[in-house]
Protein backbone atom coordinates (compact mmCIF):
# COMPACT_ATOMS: atom_id res chain seq x y z
CA UNK A 1 0.00 0.00 0.00
CA UNK A 2 1.44 3.38 -0.98
CA UNK A 3 0.42 6.30 0.84
CA UNK A 4 0.08 9.55 -1.22
CA UNK A 5 -0.42 13.27 0.65
CA UNK A 6 -1.57 16.07 -1.55
CA UNK A 7 -0.58 18.94 -0.99
CA UNK A 8 -2.29 22.19 -2.05
CA UNK A 9 -0.06 25.34 -2.34
CA UNK A 10 -2.47 27.68 -1.99
CA UNK A 11 -4.30 28.66 1.32
CA UNK A 12 -7.48 30.09 -0.27
CA UNK A 13 -10.50 28.16 0.60
CA UNK A 14 -11.55 27.72 -3.42
CA UNK A 15 -8.21 27.76 -4.91
CA UNK A 16 -7.68 26.88 -8.21
CA UNK A 17 -5.16 23.95 -7.12
CA UNK A 18 -7.38 22.54 -4.42
CA UNK A 19 -9.82 21.92 -7.09
CA UNK A 20 -6.67 19.77 -9.27
CA UNK A 21 -5.86 18.09 -5.95
CA UNK A 22 -9.15 16.92 -5.28
CA UNK A 23 -9.15 15.58 -8.84
CA UNK A 24 -6.21 13.55 -7.99
CA UNK A 25 -7.73 12.22 -4.91
CA UNK A 26 -10.88 11.30 -6.43
CA UNK A 27 -8.73 9.51 -9.29
CA UNK A 28 -6.23 7.93 -6.69
CA UNK A 29 -9.24 6.90 -4.40
CA UNK A 30 -10.17 4.01 -7.35
CA UNK A 31 -6.70 3.16 -6.81
CA UNK A 32 -6.73 -0.28 -3.81
CA UNK A 33 -3.43 -0.49 -3.43
CA UNK A 34 -3.45 3.58 -2.84
CA UNK A 35 -4.37 5.61 0.85
CA UNK A 36 -4.81 8.74 -0.31
CA UNK A 37 -5.14 12.20 1.63
CA UNK A 38 -4.95 15.77 1.18
CA UNK A 39 -2.87 17.91 4.04
CA UNK A 40 -4.33 21.20 5.62
CA UNK A 41 -1.52 23.32 6.89
CA UNK A 42 -3.32 26.03 7.14
CA UNK A 43 -2.87 26.74 10.84
CA UNK A 44 0.94 26.43 11.14
CA UNK A 45 2.47 29.49 12.98
CA UNK A 46 5.28 31.25 11.13
CA UNK A 47 8.36 29.65 11.35
CA UNK A 48 10.65 30.88 14.41
CA UNK A 49 13.62 28.68 15.66
CA UNK A 50 12.88 29.95 18.76
CA UNK A 51 10.11 28.36 19.32
CA UNK A 52 11.07 24.91 17.68
CA UNK A 53 12.20 21.72 19.64
CA UNK A 54 9.90 20.90 21.06
CA UNK A 55 7.52 21.75 17.96
CA UNK A 56 3.67 23.17 18.24
CA UNK A 57 1.07 20.60 18.53
CA UNK A 58 -0.05 21.55 15.23
CA UNK A 59 3.78 21.68 13.55
CA UNK A 60 3.98 17.82 15.37
CA UNK A 61 0.57 16.66 13.22
CA UNK A 62 1.86 18.35 9.48
CA UNK A 63 5.75 16.56 9.98
CA UNK A 64 3.97 13.23 11.53
CA UNK A 65 1.50 12.94 8.10
CA UNK A 66 4.12 13.90 5.84
CA UNK A 67 6.71 11.24 7.56
CA UNK A 68 4.32 8.77 7.23
CA UNK A 69 3.77 9.39 3.62
CA UNK A 70 5.23 7.74 0.96
CA UNK A 71 4.73 10.13 -1.81
CA UNK A 72 4.23 14.07 -1.41
CA UNK A 73 2.08 15.71 -4.60
CA UNK A 74 1.90 19.32 -4.68
CA UNK A 75 -0.51 21.72 -6.28
CA UNK A 76 1.28 25.11 -6.36
CA UNK A 77 0.34 28.39 -7.78
CA UNK A 78 2.88 30.78 -8.53
CA UNK A 79 3.26 33.99 -6.65
CA UNK A 80 5.86 36.73 -7.92
CA UNK A 81 7.63 33.65 -9.73
CA UNK A 82 8.02 31.80 -7.12
CA UNK A 83 5.82 29.45 -4.38
CA UNK A 84 3.30 31.09 -1.95
CA UNK A 85 4.71 31.96 1.83
CA UNK A 86 2.36 29.78 3.51
CA UNK A 87 3.62 26.74 1.46
CA UNK A 88 7.18 27.78 1.77
CA UNK A 89 6.86 28.28 5.52
CA UNK A 90 5.70 24.69 5.93
CA UNK A 91 8.40 23.04 4.01
CA UNK A 92 11.09 24.83 6.25
CA UNK A 93 8.99 23.25 9.10
CA UNK A 94 9.42 19.99 7.14
CA UNK A 95 12.84 20.20 6.88
CA UNK A 96 14.30 20.41 9.93
CA UNK A 97 15.87 17.83 11.61
CA UNK A 98 14.45 15.34 14.45
CA UNK A 99 16.70 16.30 16.75
CA UNK A 100 17.96 19.42 17.63
CA UNK A 101 21.47 20.20 15.94
CA UNK A 102 21.46 16.67 14.78
CA UNK A 103 21.42 17.12 11.14
CA UNK A 104 22.27 13.57 10.46
CA UNK A 105 19.18 12.54 12.50
CA UNK A 106 16.78 13.09 9.04
CA UNK A 107 13.84 14.80 8.53
CA UNK A 108 9.92 13.90 7.47
CA UNK A 109 10.74 15.28 3.86
CA UNK A 110 14.29 13.17 3.42
CA UNK A 111 13.78 10.61 0.83
CA UNK A 112 10.51 11.48 -0.16
CA UNK A 113 9.36 10.93 -3.42
CA UNK A 114 7.83 14.20 -4.62
CA UNK A 115 6.01 15.14 -7.68
CA UNK A 116 3.99 18.66 -8.38
CA UNK A 117 1.31 20.47 -11.03
CA UNK A 118 0.14 23.68 -10.68
CA UNK A 119 -3.15 26.14 -12.19
CA UNK A 120 -1.77 29.82 -12.52
CA UNK A 121 -1.26 32.75 -15.11
CA UNK A 122 -0.21 32.74 -18.59
CA UNK A 123 3.51 30.99 -17.34
CA UNK A 124 1.08 28.14 -16.39
CA UNK A 125 3.35 28.26 -12.89
CA UNK A 126 7.11 27.20 -14.85
CA UNK A 127 8.40 29.46 -11.79
CA UNK A 128 6.91 28.03 -8.97
CA UNK A 129 7.61 24.55 -10.75
CA UNK A 130 11.41 25.36 -11.19
CA UNK A 131 11.70 26.91 -7.45
CA UNK A 132 9.75 24.39 -5.98
CA UNK A 133 11.98 21.39 -7.71
CA UNK A 134 14.85 23.43 -6.38
CA UNK A 135 13.49 23.15 -2.50
CA UNK A 136 11.88 19.77 -2.47
CA UNK A 137 15.60 18.41 -4.13
CA UNK A 138 18.03 20.82 -1.48
CA UNK A 139 15.31 18.98 1.53
CA UNK A 140 16.10 15.11 -0.05
CA UNK A 141 13.04 14.82 -1.90
CA UNK A 142 13.38 12.27 -4.92
CA UNK A 143 11.70 15.00 -7.35
CA UNK A 144 10.04 13.53 -10.37
CA UNK A 145 10.67 15.88 -13.37
CA UNK A 146 8.20 14.40 -16.15
CA UNK A 147 4.76 14.77 -16.69
CA UNK A 148 4.52 17.58 -14.63
CA UNK A 149 1.10 19.19 -14.86
CA UNK A 150 0.54 23.10 -15.92
CA UNK A 151 -2.12 24.86 -16.47
CA UNK A 152 -2.36 28.65 -17.63
CA UNK A 153 -5.85 29.59 -16.13
CA UNK A 154 -7.97 31.72 -17.97
CA UNK A 155 -8.14 35.25 -17.19
CA UNK A 156 -11.83 35.20 -16.68
CA UNK A 157 -11.48 32.32 -13.83
CA UNK A 158 -9.48 34.89 -11.75
CA UNK A 159 -11.82 37.57 -12.29
CA UNK A 160 -14.58 35.25 -11.14
CA UNK A 161 -12.23 33.20 -8.58
CA UNK A 162 -13.63 29.99 -9.74
CA UNK A 163 -12.01 27.75 -12.10
CA UNK A 164 -13.56 24.40 -13.41
CA UNK A 165 -10.80 22.08 -15.18
CA UNK A 166 -11.38 20.63 -18.21
CA UNK A 167 -11.98 17.28 -19.21
CA UNK A 168 -8.08 17.70 -21.04
CA UNK A 169 -6.90 18.61 -17.39
CA UNK A 170 -8.50 16.02 -15.87
CA UNK A 171 -6.97 13.57 -18.29
CA UNK A 172 -3.70 14.78 -17.63
CA UNK A 173 -3.87 14.86 -13.73
CA UNK A 174 -4.46 10.89 -14.22
CA UNK A 175 -1.78 10.93 -16.85
CA UNK A 176 0.20 12.25 -14.16
CA UNK A 177 -1.08 10.44 -10.77
CA UNK A 178 -0.64 7.24 -13.32
CA UNK A 179 3.41 8.20 -14.21
CA UNK A 180 4.12 9.15 -9.95
CA UNK A 181 2.92 5.79 -8.97
CA UNK A 182 5.49 4.39 -11.85
CA UNK A 183 7.89 6.62 -10.52
CA UNK A 184 7.61 5.56 -7.01
CA UNK A 185 8.25 2.16 -8.32
CA UNK A 186 4.28 0.96 -7.66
Amino acid sequence: MKKLLLIPGSLRKHSFNKSLAMIAEEYLKTKPEVEVSVLDYSKLPVLNMDDSYPFPETVNEVREKISEADGLWFFCPEYNGSIPGGLKNMLDYASLSYERNNFASGSPLRGKFAAQSGAGGKMATAGAQAALTTLLKRCGCKVMTEDMVKIAVPMESFASGIYEPTPEVKEELIKEANAFLTFMGE
